[in-house]
């Protein structure tokens, strides 16, 4: 399949260094949080969709058998696995560090043929991971595998987030995201119009979609039915920051995903024969 997330205007994003994504499609089609036992079988149907990266919050809190296993079903797809260590990062500061567990874990997968990436931080400003301490992580993981780009996500619509946390200097390839609400507003806006003011140079962008309920938030309303090409048109027709596309998520708890709903599941497959794939 030949994929048609294809923007002119991201001249910047070709600039920037074939080896920081090594290992991440082109572009890259990432699918947030594919998890539970049926793994092999979710890859099967995301790579038919177009996806060519999955990732995964839990994958490095679950056993050897079940990541080895992970890892070894997205390589047979040709899918390249995002996985998050930041559950290992510890201490805050000056003491802030990947621990003895979490060294290991990168260690273990780092030759793994599925890897695409090490997701070090998400959402620094929420949890208050310092740019120093992104740093400290960043430096860790390259010292572990040099080979493999570290993945930082962020939802920052305010410049005093910019100010504390945003280290340009900690990650290869960047996230951002702010989900819709169910429509695009202000928060989307500044999201993108804060980046583009605070960027110094060149690297790999994605920008995630919002493809999930949240039954539990009251303030968080519910998706309806063309949010995700609404979101498309305003991210990636009319921003064009980008031609990299997330999807948040496949399989989550308590909300619920794209596997979940069975409208937004069909909605994402007419997505992705719409805008991810076309005839060979």
């Amino acid at each position: 399949m030949r994929n048609r997330l294809w923007l002119p205007a991201m001249a910047l994003l070709m600039a920037c260094s074939t080896k920081a994504a090594a290992g991440l499609g082109e572009p890259i089609v990432l699918m947030w949080q594919v998890t539970g036992d049926e793994f092999a079988a979710d890859f099967a149907v995301l790579a038919k969709a177009g996806v060519n990266t999955v990732q995964s919050f839990s994958l490095s809190q679950q056993t050897q058998q079940y990541v080895d296993a992970y890892m070894d079903a997205a390589a047979k797809q040709k899918l390249g696995v995002i996985a998050f260590v930041g559950h290992f990062v510890e201490g805050k500061g000056e003491t802030c560090a990947l621990s003895e567990t979490g060294a290991a874990f990168v260690r273990r997968y780092a030759g793994h043929a599925g890897l695409a990436a090490w997701h070090s931080v998400d959402e620094p400003a929420n949890h208050d991971v310092s740019k120093d301490c992104q740093r400290k992580v960043y430096a860790k993981l390259k010292e572990l595998d040099p080979k493999r780009p570290v993945f930082l996500s962020i939802n920052f619509t305010k410049q005093s987030e910019y100010d504390r946390y945003f280290a340009e200097d900690a990650f290869d390839v960047l996230d951002l995201h702010k989900y819709v609400n169910p429509g695009v507003g202000r928060g989307q806006r500044n999201l993108l119009t804060l980046f583009k003011s605070n960027r110094k140079r060149a690297y790999p962008v994605i920008v995630t979609l919002r493809a999930f309920n949240a039954p539990r938030k009251v303030k968080r309303l519910d998706m309806r039915p063309g949010t995700l090409f609404e979101q498309y048109r305003f991210f990636f027709e009319e921003q064009k920051v980008t031609r990299n596309i997330g999807f948040y998520g496949w399989r989550l708890a308590p909300n619920k995903g794209i596997k979940q709903i069975d409208w937004m599941r069909t909605e994402f497959e007419e997505f992705a024969e719409r805008k991810l794939k076309a005839p060979e």
